[in-house]
């Protein structure tokens, strides 16, 4: 059994979730421009983890996680709880690609995604349905997304390379921009890349910032990484 993992001003309750604290998500929730945003919404938000660190982030907005997995809406709900924030947080068990409300337009869409795509299955159902997607989901989300959009929407998500690049091409189809982007590496010479990345619906050019390296040549935490997120994690003074 997975203990809570403690941050700064909020816990996770991971007991029961198919996926647990990750670098990925707390880099990404870190990371998003959601300053202005008023209403977001946390695709697969598993224990609410990206969810949680929206509303740290900014005061003001009004945040749905959705997800599939009871035991992690399970997980979820408690989280929310307990978290300072409470009331500005819910959870949805579902699929995204029904989403029950379809007039509530979002300012934010915020995702780790599912991102191997038609491979050789986990044995854990689980573990396969929350990181495993088929032919077809990715097209659909996207246009889901350009109907659940408020005018000026923006879409962030962390993701390798290839689904990058196929996300950039759906993206491109709907009329939506990339408007930022972040490699992040495990470290100098490491070659799990991931990326970064929004895409809005307004034309911006790109900014396309400094590689994110987690540690340096010593093996230690690189100050870029620990800035990130020094208001999030309890290790970080």
């Amino acid at each position: 059994m997975s203990k809570p993992f403690q941050f700064k001003q909020f816990i996770i309750h991971q007991e029961r979730a198919a996926f647990k604290v990750g670098t990925d998500s707390a880099v990404l929730g870190a990371w998003a421009g959601i300053s202005g945003a008023l209403r977001i919404l946390d695709i697969g938000t598993g224990t609410g983890l990206l969810a949680l660190m929206c509303a740290q982030r900014n005061t003001s907005a009004i945040i749905r996680g959705i997800e599939q997995d009871a035991l992690s809406v399970s997980d979820a709900e408690m989280n929310f709880s307990a978290s300072p924030w409470s009331p500005r947080l819910q959870v949805i068990q579902g699929d995204v690609l029904s989403f029950p409300d379809k007039q509530f337009k979002f300012d934010y869409f915020i995702c780790n995604p599912p991102y191997f795509l038609d491979s050789l299955k986990s044995p854990d159902t689980r573990k396969s349905d929350a990181r495993h997607t088929e032919t077809g989901w990715f097209e659909a989300l996207v246009s889901l997304l350009d109907q659940q959009a408020a005018e000026e929407a923006v879409f962030g998500a962390v993701m390798p390379e290839a689904l990058f690049m196929k996300l950039d091409f759906l993206f491109k189809k709907q009329a939506w921009h990339l408007i930022r982007s972040r490699k992040v590496l495990p470290g100098p010479g490491k070659n799990r890349t991931r990326i970064l990345a929004e895409w809005g619906r307004t034309p911006n050019a790109e900014c396309k910032e400094p590689d994110l390296y987690i540690r340096n040549a010593t093996g230690n935490y690189s100050e870029e990484y620990l800035e990130l997120l020094r208001d999030f994690y309890l290790f970080i003074p």
